[in-house]
Formats: C-alpha cells, sequence, structure tokens
C-alpha cells in the first residue's frame, strides 16, 4: 500500500505527487464533481464519509470525475486502487 503527501495552495489544483506521475483531484472543495487525472488506469474509486461510511464505489478508466452532488456537504475521502498501488485523498464538497 502507498500513501503520499499532498502539496497545494489556494489558487491551484490539489496534487497527489507521486515520483512516477502526479495524480490531479480538483476542484477540491467542489459543490460535488471531482475530476481525477494525471494516470491512464483501471481503478476502484470508493469514497468514505467522515464517518467511514462508503458512500459510493466505482470501477474507472481515469482519468475520469466522480459525482458527490446526492451526498451532504462535507468532508470525504476519496481512496483509489490500481492493480499495484493505492491513494487516499480528502475532498470537501460545499
Amino acid at each position: 500500500m502507498h500513501f503520499g503527501i499532498l502539496n497545494s495552495t489556494k489558487k491551484e489544483k490539489r496534487i497527489f505527487q507521486d515520483h512516477s506521475f502526479n495524480l490531479y483531484i480538483y476542484p477540491n472543495p467542489s459543490t460535488g464533481i471531482f475530476n481525477i487525472e494525471g494516470m491512464d488506469a483501471k481503478a476502484k474509486v470508493s469514497i468514505f464519509n467522515a464517518f467511514g461510511t462508503e458512500v459510493s464505489s466505482q470501477n474507472l478508466l481515469l482519468p475520469d470525475r466522480v459525482d458527490l452532488t446526492g451526498q451532504p456537504n462535507g468532508v470525504y475521502l476519496i481512496k483509489i486502487q490500481t492493480n499495484d498501488k493505492t491513494w487516499f485523498e480528502k475532498v470537501i464538497k460545499n
């Protein structure tokens, strides 16, 4: 399992940096639509609310987007799993 460090500023995309590529999840915060870019891969994308309950799980071909417009405002954790790595990213729906 691979955990990374996020680097961001207010006006930039939130970027997860890995030695082999950059994973972008933006905009963050958002009204519910989050774009995932930076890799071309099949991935399982799971989303958890602040209580740890899984609210969505999808198999996606990245780049793609996830839609949280049907969920209440708050903090969510996006888990992205490929065949060999797993990433976690905090996103805010407002």
